[in-house]
């Protein structure tokens, strides 16, 4: 089973993206701010991240940033899940580096969608 973890600030996106992705047979892990994902994408290693990017003590982007810049944790695959307006410009998603990006909010099936394509990419790129 794959595991998913959501990093966001805000309980009601947490508990939809968990109850979406638990329907569709994903465990999820849930961090309320990009420090404490930090810290859970170190201990728990999950196969995918959705972050938001307006964040306490650490911007999902400076997340997304870090991730891949890390030897051992860039093939992570990263969503970033965000209201931003500046999501839309190409120099924001070229500095940030995540593999795909989601508006806020966005339907359930855009998400499951998301998720099972970044994680099939990663089974066939490791076949």
């Amino acid at each position: 089973m794959y595991t998913v973890l959501i990093v966001d600030d805000e309980s009601g996106f947490q508990n939809l993206l968990e109850l979406v992705l638990q329907r569709a047979g994903y465990q999820t892990l849930v961090a309320g701010d990009g420090l404490e994902g930090l810290e859970m994408i170190r201990k728990f290693r999950p196969h995918l991240v959705i972050l938001d990017d307006d964040m306490p003590r650490l911007r999902g982007s400076e997340l997304c940033r870090r991730l891949k810049a890390d030897p051992l944790m860039r093939h992570i695959p990263t969503i970033m899940h965000s209201a931003s307006l500046k999501m839309q410009k190409p120099s924001f998603r070229d500095s940030i580096r995540a593999d795909a990006y989601l508006p806020k909010p966005s339907l359930p099936r855009e998400i499951v969608d998301q998720v099972r394509g970044l994680l099939a990419a990663r089974v066939s790129a490791v076949v």
